[in-house]
């Protein structure tokens, strides 16, 4: 097992990308100026049609820009720690986090790859393309 190069933190999310990703968007959030977190909480109230304290899937489609909407859906369940249906404001900051940071796509059906190469939706396991010389 490769040894964990993160600050000090709580070990137990090293195997979970989930959590580690919740980690990293927000020591990213709390890195911004202070402008940007409140422009990030303006948003994510402003998403929050019914003030549940909580985006559903229909807000975040609603709100999403076209370019990166079915990335955003294709990550809602997975970001979703307690199951609830809903992002609260740290799950938020994550899938922004993820939208801003590039990552990789299945080859097959375009899902964001959270869990490594393999694609959690179609299962395909050869979802990063061969290198080029």
């Amino acid at each position: 097992m490769a040894q964990c190069t993160l600050p000090a933190h709580d070990h137990s999310i090293c195997n979970d990308p989930i959590r580690r990703l919740h980690q990293e968007a927000k020591a990213a959030y709390h890195k911004l100026p202070l402008e940007q977190r409140s422009q990030a909480l303006r948003l994510f109230k402003g998403m929050d049609q019914n003030a549940s304290r909580g985006v559903t899937r229909t807000e975040v489609e609603r709100y999403s820009d076209p370019a990166v909407k079915a990335v955003a859906l294709s990550c809602f369940d997975a970001l979703d720690a307690d199951h609830n249906r809903k992002l609260d404001f740290w799950e938020t900051v994550t899938l922004a986090h993820i939208l801003r940071v590039p990552g990789k796509l299945c080859g097959e059906c375009s899902t964001l790859l959270l869990y490594g190469p393999i694609c959690s939706v179609c299962e395909t396991d050869n979802c990063y393309p061969e290198e080029e010389p």
